[in-house]
């Protein structure tokens, strides 16, 4: 699996740039915990950022002449608000408390609410651009090439048993992805493999002209001609590097249904009828064995692909003859491009209704039972030949895009004449490329050269179709048991757009799988990177993943960096304005003052000191203290609408509740008296005359002081 081998670190994301491209890539746990933190260290430069505003407009506002207590409640929220919200809120509630003042003094506010709304918001938007550190950056990850290797050619039988499965298997894969993600309703979660879900296609011509002689061709302007456009090794292949390495590659796929009149001719062969298709000469055999047939291809005589009267499980037969098994006939010979021939079978397949497709031509009715349980034979319809023939031809184009605009191109043709074509815009000779000495090429010349081989030794263009066969058809989504659905009369032409999804889906996996390679000490054979460049190319190829979170160093460090000097600057700008203006200039001075003395510990040190409660020291520092022993008095809520800081007289809170000591010498000068005030008390009421209560007065000793009751 591709997330097994993804490089975790730092690298250099070039669709991005040199500086907004650093990036680092973790796990998803790891991000995740990256984004809470930076979210969270975000939220901590807003509140010392207010902190910062605050000390500048508290020094602004600061004014020794006397104010309304509007104002002088302002500065107070100034300075004691830990941030932007609660500030926000304040000044709100403050205005709201102070409604009745005139408009213009509510209105002196609004900086301070502006400000605070304005920071809150900065540092929301802030927020939001903590998670796009990541989100920004895509899923894109760079494959670790530890294993990076090209599987090479068969040079003996033992090879093929461990190339052929492979090859199959990810070709299959390949087609599988192209019929799931190069459709026009592909969902896009199934399609996250590669940096760009589908390669692109520049033109599709469905009138192009017959690339052949015209004779040979069925029709003259009904062809197809398709054609990538220019492929960014970097934008659309995921190899990622700067602008000055990448190359373009081009890709066009031109195919014509031949004519079979005059090309056939019938044939036993095995005891059986069958027919041969004359469209130049075959090479086959071994080297000593070799012979040349006049024919290029040979299929059984459709009465014997059809011989049988159930359909059930039938299926077409697609046969490729690639261009380098045979010389094709003078009416094909195309000078710029590799010809292929293709030819469909229909091996039983029964068509419901008539087909006039110029490769399919299922126009022959015939009485085959659809399958076994039919009662009775229902009519259906099979192919006119053995084998309905179209030739293809695929030309290939490399280009150096450090040239200026699409100057540094070789000719658009084969394979091979393309590489050499290309060769001087990449600092290389046409022997360089024969000799195939990889270690003794110049960097550029081994970026072209290892990227060929990626794409020349693995299945793509016309190949494709070895491997899969009918799997290849696009009609194969209506073919059930063996009988094909109906059918539009241009199925062929879809059925190569097709193939060339395929091929191109074939490009896109070419690349990654050779950055994945194989397992260290697999058996396969293969082709190692010689040198430092291909190395290089082995560890920049680029996928896309979910299972990894990358961010943007530049991001990271924008946020870290900024918001450090923020949080230092709201710390030292303090002291600096103290050291400053200390004593020095007297509105300044009485700013420094103010500011330390609208502290809340402050604050609270004035109230008690003006009631003369304490020694105070520190006035002027953060938290003011007195001496150790000293307490200070509660909150007077007789009036709970208004609560006041009690009074301490002697020690002891005024009109709090003393603990009554009398001592003996007390009681017994104060018992004559009592006495005294008793039978007075007894002659007023004998008389039951109303009389002034006698005030009774005594000295109460306590244990700090005496009062008079």
């Amino acid at each position: 699996m591709e997330n097994d081998n993804i490089h975790l670190g730092t690298w250099t994301n070039w669709s991005r740039g040199p500086v907004f491209g650093a990036t680092v890539t973790t796990t998803k746990q790891y991000g995740n915990f990256l984004v809470a933190f930076t979210a969270f260290y975000i939220a901590f430069v807003a509140t010392r950022s207010w902190r910062i505003l605050a000390l500048i407009l508290h020094r602004c506002r600061s004014n020794p002449a006397p104010q309304l207590t509007f104002l002088r409640q302002r500065q107070i929220i100034l300075r004691n608000a830990s941030n932007a919200e609660s500030s926000l809120i304040l000044f709100i509630r403050l205005c709201w408390a102070w409604r009745k003042l005139p408009a213009r003094r509510i209105l002196s506010l609004l900086p301070e609410i502006a400000l605070a709304f304005g920071c809150i918001a900065a540092f929301t938007v802030a927020g939001g651009f903590s998670s796009s550190i990541s989100t920004a950056i895509g899923d894109e990850v760079l494959i670790r090439g530890d294993n990076c290797a090209i599987l090479s050619p068969p040079t003996n039988t033992s090879d093929l048993d461990l190339i052929l499965p492979i090859r199959s298997q990810r070709l299959n894969q390949d087609a599988t992805y192209a019929q799931q993600c190069y459709q026009s309703n592909a969902s896009l979660s199934e399609c996250t493999r590669f940096v760009v879900s589908h390669l692109p296609t520049s033109s599709v011509n469905t009138n192009a002209k017959c690339p052949f002689q015209s004779e040979i061709c069925q029709t003259q302007d009904h062809n197809i001609q398709l054609d990538t456009g220019y492929l960014n090794s970097h934008d659309h292949l995921g190899i990622n590097a700067p602008e000055t390495q990448r190359f373009a590659l081009r890709y066009v796929l031109q195919c014509a249904p031949l004519k079979s009149e005059g090309h056939t001719s019938e044939v036993s062969y095995e005891g059986l009828p069958c027919v041969k298709y004359r469209y130049g000469v075959k090479k086959s055999g071994s080297s000593d064995n070799f012979r040349i047939d006049d024919y290029v291809f040979l299929e059984k005589d459709i009465s014997v692909q059809y011989s049988s009267g159930s359909l059930s499980g039938r299926n077409f037969k697609v046969s490729v003859v690639l261009s380098t098994s045979f010389t094709p006939a003078p009416e094909l010979r195309v000078p710029d491009g590799d010809l292929s021939l293709v030819f469909l079978s229909g091996y039983g397949v029964g068509f419901i209704e008539p087909l006039d497709d110029a490769w399919y031509r299922a126009t022959t009715a015939s009485g085959y039972a659809m399958d076994s349980r039919s009662t009775g034979n229902v009519t259906v319809y099979g192919p006119r030949e053995a084998a309905s023939p179209m030739a293809c031809v695929e030309k290939w184009q490399w280009c150096n895009l450090a040239y200026p605009y699409m100057s540094g191109c070789g000719p658009l043709t084969g394979k091979v004449d393309a590489l050499n074509g290309a060769a001087p815009f990449f600092n290389l000779t046409r022997s360089d490329v024969d000799a195939g000495d990889r270690s003794q090429l110049s960097n550029v010349g081994t970026r072209l050269i290892w990227s060929a081989i990626s794409i020349l030794e693995s299945t793509t263009g016309l190949q494709v179709l070895v491997t899969l066969g009918a799997k290849s058809l696009a009609s194969q989504d209506r073919l059930y048991s063996g009988i094909q659905s109906p059918l539009p009369n241009d199925q062929w032409q879809l059925d190569v757009k097709h193939w060339f999804e395929i091929i191109l889906s074939s490009i896109q996996s070419s690349f990654v799988n050779k950055a994945l390679g194989f397992p260290a000490g697999a058996d396969v054979p293969r082709l190692l990177p010689e040198n430092t460049v291909e190395r290089e190319l082995c560890n920049s190829q680029k996928i896309r993943s979910t299972a990894y979170t990358s961010f943007s160093l530049f991001g990271l460090y924008f946020i870290f960096l900024v918001g450090a000097a923020i949080i230092l600057t709201s710390f030292i700008l303090e002291p600096i304005l103290t050291c400053l203006y200390n004593g020095r200039r007297k509105k300044q001075h009485y700013a420094n003052l103010e500011w330390a003395s609208n502290t809340s510990l402050q604050l609270h040190r004035l109230a008690h000191e003006k009631l003369e409660q304490g020694e105070w020291s520190n006035c002027v520092e953060e938290i003011p203290t007195t001496e150790l022993d000293v307490e200070l008095a509660g909150l007077d809520v007789t009036d709970p609408a208004r609560p006041t800081i009690n009074k301490i007289d002697n020690g002891n809170p005024a009109g709090s509740e003393t603990e009554v000591e009398l001592t003996d010498m007390a009681v017994t000068s104060a018992r004559p008296s009592m006495e005294r005030e008793s039978i007075t008390a007894d002659v007023y009421d004998n008389n039951t005359s109303t009389s002034p209560t006698p005030i009774l007065e005594e000295e109460t000793i306590t244990g700090s002081g005496a009062s008079r009751v």
